[in-house]
């Protein structure tokens, strides 16, 4: 994670950011630096910029994650795919990790995970079933930062 150092010139403020080199574009929450709590200090507008306002930012924005639940019905008796999650990330620093863990409910169904997606799977026994269900949370890491989301499988 780059950040801007103390006694920093324009050259460190376009190197850790990159851009166009335009010192009118590097306002907080403009085009190129990210409007996040390390960068509270820089103005968030082009006619307030100062260099004095640089050391300590960082152009990294933390991880954030999302993912969608997946829920199916059957009746008979056989082993039934009930869907899959994927993991969305935004921000970090794409060196990305990830692990899906059950952390309640009923049922740990049975699971093939790849990558940021996993794919569940229900085995009925008799021909009524009765409702079942699961709650899982992704972890994602990047080494900077650590992200979690949490959904539900259920099977009806």
């Amino acid at each position: 994670m780059a950040t801007v150092p103390a006694n920093c010139g324009f050259a460190d403020v376009f190197s850790v950011f990159g851009g166009s080199g335009s010192f009118a574009d590097y306002y907080r929450g403009g085009p190129i630096v990210p409007n996040i709590g390390a960068n509270a200090a820089i103005a968030d507008n082009p006619g307030s910029l100062e260099l004095a306002q640089f050391p300590g930012s960082t152009n990294y924005v933390p991880l954030s994650a999302s993912a969608n639940g997946a829920s199916s019905s059957g009746s008979q008796k056989g082993t039934y795919t009930i869907g899959s999650s994927t993991c969305s990330i935004g921000g970090g620093n794409g060196n990305v990790s990830y692990r899906l863990d059950w952390i309640g409910g009923d049922t740990n169904f049975p699971s093939t995970v790849s990558g940021n997606r996993a794919t569940f799977t229900v085995t009925n026994t008799t021909i009524n079933t009765t409702h079942k269900s699961g709650t899982y949370r992704w972890t994602v890491t990047d080494g900077i930062s650590t992200a979690t989301a949490d959904f539900t499988v259920s099977w009806n």
